[in-house]
């Protein structure tokens, strides 16, 4: 289980004992055994991802590879990437029969099991691996490893040390991005202080036990970095390129951790690309939306009007058996599933197996317009939530079932789009809604950071974010303040992710243009006597505008 999962998990237990349906023994059962795993020879921290931020490291040398196989079968039944440091071949080559997906380093003697890729996004924190000379390789090659297992964005950057000032120049550059830099050196130790007056970031000094006599098994650099006269180096243990790795590692993270707490302020309008004249309707996608109740027939209607109207190239609406003819009847232009219901007129669970070839046949989906509420569909959301890999939109009663199992919101099965309106998004966050504007702004980025997914938080300047970038609109207008506008819209973020539109993008051109629909039919009816299909009708001009020169963000002729 991962870190995060553990702790709903915790709280969840937590929460059955104060209610009193959990007893007191198998309250601590349960948490003792979501702490540490027992595999005979060793104890297995679960914990530590929660606490320190990532799991245990095994330390190889002396361990038989028995143990070493246990401690890891653990780690990856739990979710938990693998590292082993200080493994022999003869070590490695029996791990790797046991775990082929294993890397194994021959220089740096690791051996790590489902590490997380690097990457340069703002995601990952950049750490700058410096090694003076190749004979200290191994050393730096063990703080790459760990550093590759940490999931940062890894740079290593070999013989250039201070014998060669020209070399070291050269690089400097390369380091100046960095978040922390890893020196790696033996002889007298001079590197890191050289280093570390060229940069701003904390510099970790590893000694290494390189060098000739005098250089006493690397004492001589570890006492020549203890003694610095560069204020950001700090020194770790002689040959921990381990250690030097994890703590520059955990400094890295917390920097990218903070940058992702600034949102990146986007005003740039995306736009869809033209259509070629060989385009057919296949190249458009093919939406899926699911909703309609007995009595809300009119909701998954309008979604799937308004997705045929944001371009989509096929859009079927799989509904309750019960009201299938009356949404067939809004418009011949979709086609209509029927799915077995329950004595409501609500969708049943036993649907899923009717929708299954739905979902994975579609470009993208939406759920919750005119969904109705029941257990059959809440455990319906949780699957089409936590399962399906395809886009998708939920919003309306697939937000309150949401609301019902938070625990899913951490576990999207594929790239998701939340459209909560500020009652919505109260039950989804489980705090009272703050309408003040830079609250608004800061609980859309802070939950859409926290869930993964990209969140439009609806109402006055609606605010788009995914956890990295936020956009805040400047169409619409009071007139939309009637029932069935959520549903438009919708459609309209659906369709735009059938042509493949990132899902922030989606979100950001469906708000604008469902937006200025709306200001479009205000200037023809005026705001009083404005309904959702009106926007609708209004979808085709609003596209065309942006097509035109000088059409610009934020018209309102209301």
């Amino acid at each position: 289980m991962k870190a995060d999962d553990a702790q709903q998990f915790a709280q969840q237990f937590a929460q059955q004992f104060i209610d009193g349906k959990l007893p007191l023994d198998d309250f601590v059962n349960r948490m003792a055994k979501m702490a540490t795993a027992d595999v005979g020879e060793a104890q297995v921290d679960l914990d530590r991802a929660r606490r320190c931020g990532f799991p245990e490291v095994v330390y190889g040398e002396g361990k038989s590879v028995e143990v070493i196989a246990k401690i890891f079968r653990v780690q990856v039944e739990h979710g938990y990437a693998s590292l082993a440091t200080r493994i022999s071949a003869e070590q490695a080559s029996e791990l790797s029969a046991d775990f082929p997906q294993g890397h194994y380093n021959p220089l740096a003697r690791t051996f790590r099991i489902s590490a997380k890729t690097t990457s340069d996004s703002q995601d990952a924190g950049r750490v700058v691996i410096v090694s003076a000379g190749t004979t200290d390789l191994n050393v730096a090659e063990e703080a790459r490893e760990t550093a590759v297992w940490m999931g940062l964005d890894v740079t290593l950057l070999q013989d250039i040390g201070v014998a060669g000032p020209q070399r070291l120049l050269a690089q400097v550059p390369r380091m100046q991005d960095a978040d922390a830099i890893v020196v790696v050196a033996g002889m007298e130790g001079a590197l890191p202080s050289v280093v570390g007056g060229h940069v701003s970031c904390p510099v970790v000094a590893v000694p290494t036990s390189v060098g000739y006599g005098a250089n006493f098994g690397g004492l001589s650099a570890l006492l020549g970095m203890l003694n610095s006269c560069a204020s950001n180096v700090t020194v770790v243990n002689i040959d921990a390129g381990f250690k030097g790795a994890y703590v520059a590692g955990i400094i890295a993270q917390r920097a990218a951790d903070a940058r992702r707490s600034s949102p990146i302020e986007v005003d740039t309008l995306p736009l869809l690309a033209p259509r070629g004249d060989e385009s057919h309707k296949g190249d458009f996608g093919r939406a899926v939306l699911i909703g309609g109740s007995t009595g809300m027939s009119g909701a998954i209607s309008l979604s799937g009007m308004s997705a045929l109207r944001s371009g989509a190239g096929l859009v079927r609406l799989a509904v309750p058996r019960d009201c299938q003819a009356t949404v067939s009847a809004f418009e011949p232009s979709y086609m209509t599933l029927g799915l077995t219901c329950d004595s409501a007129g609500r969708i049943a669970l036993t649907a899923r197996d009717e929708l299954k070839s739905q979902v994975e046949s579609a470009s993208a989906l939406a759920c919750g317009p005119g969904l109705g509420r029941s257990e059959d569909l809440n455990e319906l959301v949780a699957w089409l939530y936590s399962e399906v890999g395809t886009p998708f939109v939920f919003d309306a009663d697939a937000l309150n079932a949401l609301a019902e199992q938070p625990e899913l919101l951490r576990r999207p099965g594929g790239p998701r789009v939340l459209t909560p309106h500020p009652g919505e998004f109260a039950r989804l966050t489980g705090e009272e809604y703050d309408d003040d504007p830079q609250a608004r702004r800061k609980n859309c980025f802070e939950f859409a950071r926290s869930t993964g997914a990209t969140i439009v938080l609806k109402g006055h300047q609606t605010c788009i974010s995914d956890g990295q970038q936020i956009a805040v609109n400047t169409t619409g207008n009071p007139g939309m303040a009637t029932g069935g506008t959520g549903d438009v819209l919708t459609g309209v973020i659906a369709a735009l992710l059938c042509q493949g539109l990132e899902p922030f993008d989606a979100a950001h051109l469906g708000v604008h243009v469902h937006g200025l629909a709306g200001d479009y039919a205000a200037q023809e009816l005026g705001q009083v006597s404005l309904i959702a299909s009106d926007l609708v009708r209004h979808l085709p001009a609003a596209f065309k505008s942006l097509q035109l020169p000088g059409s610009t963000i934020g018209f309102n002729p209301a």
